[in-house]
């Protein structure tokens, strides 16, 4: 990716926000590209589980393209039915003895997951995570509190996109879930996953703190729970970054999360050079870079 993102200055709040959103943009097409050229012909002995692989991966395109066109709480939607399914994948791929029928709840699924965390996902994500994530898209999609603060937020225009990066980091960050799970089962072998969860959890970030900056006169708990808690982010974690608790800690750890960064990004640019990602999506960045600086 050239020289375009190097020393992202996770302090500055217009200019760099924009390059996070592109590089968002550009992690999602990379990794479509790459689930699309998984064959489904054998991604699990479960027989029905090829045609939810296939569903997953266009519930995930579709949900980056309602977010692009400003439709959040769409794609917030459809996110959390994609999560649905992904559990469902997971666990099937997991037991293919399992027995799904119309009584089987969502819970029981996830289980499943959780009791098998460590050997399909270890080092990205726990077992507690699941059920984290789903609560968080449950109460983004059911009518509560949080729902009556996006709904207010999707009306203005000026918050709209601190909305639309989060939710499109909460998409990558399943995509990386995906991912790595077939990575363990042998069916996915590039590995971009881990460097990518951690820019894109990091960028999550720093949109908060964008977002407490510009409305920080009524900032609530409410509006904190919409965004995603980065504490259950493991990976991050383990790289010894603790939760964004103010716009006071991203500052301190500027230097430390730049240097993560754009350390994980030279790792990213070698991977992408070698799988043929370079001249595609140079010009691609080129582009966004053009149109989003405009802004």
């Amino acid at each position: 990716m050239g020289n375009t993102f190097r020393n992202i200055k996770l302090e500055k709040m217009k200019r760099d926000r924009k390059i996070a959103e592109i590089l968002l943009d550009l992690f999602h097409r990379i990794n479509m590209d790459e689930l699309n050229s998984i064959s489904e012909s054998n991604i699990s002995r479960y027989k029905n589980s090829s045609f939810t692989f296939r569903e997953i991966k266009r519930e995930l395109d579709y949900s980056y393209d309602l977010l692009n066109e400003g439709k959040c709480l769409m794609a917030v939607a459809l996110l959390r039915n994609t999560f649905e399914d992904l559990m469902y994948f997971f666990a099937t791929c997991i037991n293919n003895n399992i027995s799904v029928d119309v009584e089987t709840k969502p819970g029981e699924l996830r289980q499943v997951v959780k009791d098998n965390a460590e050997n399909y996902f270890g080092g990205l994500f726990k077992g507690d995570d699941f059920k984290a994530i789903y609560d968080h898209l449950s109460k983004m999609v059911h009518v509560t509190s949080i729902k009556e603060c996006i709904n207010y937020l999707d009306s203005k225009s000026k918050y709209r996109i601190y909305i639309a990066t989060e939710i499109k980091s909460e998409v990558i960050m399943v995509e990386c879930m995906l991912m790595q799970f077939l990575e363990k089962r042998g069916k996915y072998r590039n590995n971009l996953q881990g460097d990518t969860l951690l820019i894109s959890s990091t960028i999550s970030m720093l949109n908060a703190a964008c977002f407490a900056v510009a409305f920080r006169r009524k900032h609530n708990r409410k509006i904190n729970e919409f965004f995603y808690d980065d504490k259950s982010r493991n990976y991050l974690r383990t790289k010894g970054q603790d939760a964004l608790e103010d716009l006071r800690y991203l500052k301190e750890e500027n230097d430390k999360l730049t240097h993560i960064i754009n350390e994980s990004l030279d790792k990213l640019e070698s991977k992408y050079n070698q799988l043929g990602y370079e001249k595609k999506y140079e010009e691609i960045a080129k582009e966004l870079l053009a149109q989003k600086l405009k802004i």
